[in-house]
């Protein structure tokens, strides 16, 4: 199994802060380092609960078919190294074809992305057209605040920013294999009043720490995605408002590039 946060809040951050921002130009993804801990906590722990909790292949299988089930949903991750951290949010539909993703990015300012009817609004901060769309100081200024309708040649990147693509990354067949799941523990626990089943994944070489959590009662949505690295960094990504997700609108008074297919 590769590290939940290699593949999976990592995955984000390349998926979500590497592609918006880049939103209206290109910029290199931002990647992060699987997050750490100690193997032989995670494992004792791993190693209580009763009968009742499914061992990791049927929890995994479980979580994928709650997921792929689903209409919409929220994420929230914070994923922290060298000193840096980086938040993304997305709100809304799993196909992202109604959502909206908002990114906090120390290096490269904050960015929020709403999808409304396959057109993609983007309004950012002067740091984030400065570096991300690599806009002049006085462009970046005009532009910092305001809500940007992209230009039909950026939308495609934006296609592959959905909930449903970054659980696909995290705990897909590609992420987590049937003999991945051979290697991991599973417990039970109880947060905020809500019974939950836990997998844990120990990598034997670098003891990297990756937590899986779902909602233990059918129809077992995800809870959490975590992982702790041997070398200081840090991700989780927590998952809530599954089918419950309010509409996200177009943004008014949104200006228009040429090339975006719209006008104001």
């Amino acid at each position: 199994m590769r590290s939940a946060t290699g593949a999976g809040v990592g995955a984000l951050l390349t998926l979500a802060a590497g592609v918006a921002l880049s939103g209206c130009a290109s910029n290199g993804a931002v990647t992060v380092t699987p997050p750490s801990g100690s193997a032989s906590s995670v494992v004792q722990t791993a190693s209580q609960g009763g009968g009742a909790v499914p061992d990791a292949k049927t929890l995994v299988h479980e979580a994928r078919a709650a997921y792929r089930a689903a209409k919409s949903a929220h994420v929230h991750a914070t994923i922290s190294n060298a000193g840096d951290t980086q938040v993304v949010d997305i709100r809304g539909t799993m196909d992202g074809s109604n959502q909206e993703l908002t990114v906090d990015d120390p290096e490269n300012g904050n960015a929020t992305v709403r999808t409304v009817d396959d057109k993609y609004y983007v309004r950012g901060d002067k740091d984030f057209w400065t570096s991300a769309a690599h806009s002049g100081g006085t462009t970046a200024s005009l532009l910092a605040g305001k809500w940007v309708l992209a230009p039909d040649t950026a939308t495609g990147d934006f296609k592959q920013m959905t909930i449903r693509h970054l659980l696909d990354e995290m705990l897909g067949p590609d992420a987590i294999s049937d003999s991945d799941t051979e290697q991991m523990k599973t417990y039970a626990t109880t947060e905020q009043d809500t019974d939950l089943f836990a997998a844990v994944s120990v990598d034997p070489m670098s003891e990297d720490v990756s937590t899986l959590k779902v909602v233990a009662a059918d129809p077992h949505n995800v809870v959490e995605v975590s992982g702790n690295s041997s070398d200081g960094s840090d991700g989780t990504a927590d998952f809530d408002g599954w089918n419950s997700q309010a509409k996200i609108t177009v943004p008014e008074g949104f200006i228009s590039f040429p090339g975006s297919g719209s006008t104001v």
